[in-house]
């Protein structure tokens, strides 16, 4: 876990060089294409994997993918690509997030 006074200053210098917050704070990004494809940034453990659901552990959040046909098409280090059809996307915050 990041202590709160790095934490402050990529926050400071990611405003201050006008960067999105994801880019120097490892935040997790989920971004959503076109309903079928879902690309997951700063995954921490891929849990479980079906064809009508994926779940992923994130920093301090879990995501729950649900649709059908997933398939998970690429893994890297904290990256995550599934392509399906989704209906449903569950974000869970842990108790253990500050803030």
């Amino acid at each position: 876990m990041t202590s709160g006074w790095k934490r402050r200053i990529r926050r400071r210098a990611a405003q201050w060089l006008n960067l999105p917050p994801d880019a120097l704070l490892g935040v997790s990004r989920l971004t959503v294409i076109g309903g079928r494809d879902v690309v997951v940034e700063n995954v921490r453990e891929l849990r479980r994997v079906s064809t009508d659901e994926v779940e992923m552990a994130l920093d301090h959040a879990a995501v729950r993918l649900c649709g059908a046909h997933f398939t998970v098409t690429f893994i890297a280090a904290r990256e995550v690509h599934v392509h399906g059809e989704l209906t449903t996307i569950e974000y869970r915050r842990s108790e253990e997030e500050p803030g």
